[in-house]
């Protein structure tokens, strides 16, 4: 396949990751990339920086292709803060779309896991889940959830209460 095929495939949501290659290796799709950005900013100043301090591979899991569960082994660099007062020496670039701090699942599949763990609960959730060909217990998919924000709740008024057409089928039937 070539490059920019694959490329269209995984990342067609994501600027700055190149793929390197995709293999199958046993049961797993194993897709090796790297982040191409230049800079990348300081999560604590937000202060931009290119200079690199080290490089290392992060492995993400992703949404099964063709049944077979997916591996990205992201080539990432962590960079300098050039800010000294700041209190975050070093930080890891995120690539937007794709990563977020301390996970070991793509932002995609972490969608998928919260609204499966959301509309069908843990075990069913959990069964969701090794259907999609990913692995996720029920524990994991609850922990999810909590994690979760509060959902905004807005409070109606009693004029607005009974506007509504179930109060008012039962406003009439008192009648």
């Amino acid at each position: 396949m070539s490059d920019v095929l694959l490329q269209d495939l995984w990342f067609h949501q994501v600027d700055g990751v190149v793929i390197e290659n995709a293999v199958i290796e046993g049961e797993l799709v194993v897709v090796r990339a790297r982040a191409s950005a230049e800079r990348a900013a300081c999560p604590a100043c937000r202060t931009v920086s290119a200079r690199v301090h080290s490089r290392y591979v992060r492995r993400l899991a992703d949404t099964a292709v063709a049944g077979r569960p997916v591996l990205i082994e992201l080539q990432v660099r962590r960079f300098r803060c050039r800010d000294r007062v700041c209190r975050q020496a070093t930080y890891v670039e995120q690539v937007e779309g794709l990563t977020f701090r301390h996970g070991r699942r793509s932002s995609g599949l972490q969608t998928v896991l919260q609204e499966a763990g959301v509309m069908l609960g843990g075990r069913a959730g959990y069964r969701l889940a090794t259907t999609l060909a990913v692995r996720a217990s029920r524990s994991t998919l609850l922990r999810l959830i909590r994690r979760l924000p509060e959902p905004k709740y807005t409070r109606r008024g009693s004029s607005e209460w009974t506007s509504l057409p179930c109060a008012r089928d039962k406003t009439t039937a008192r009648s």
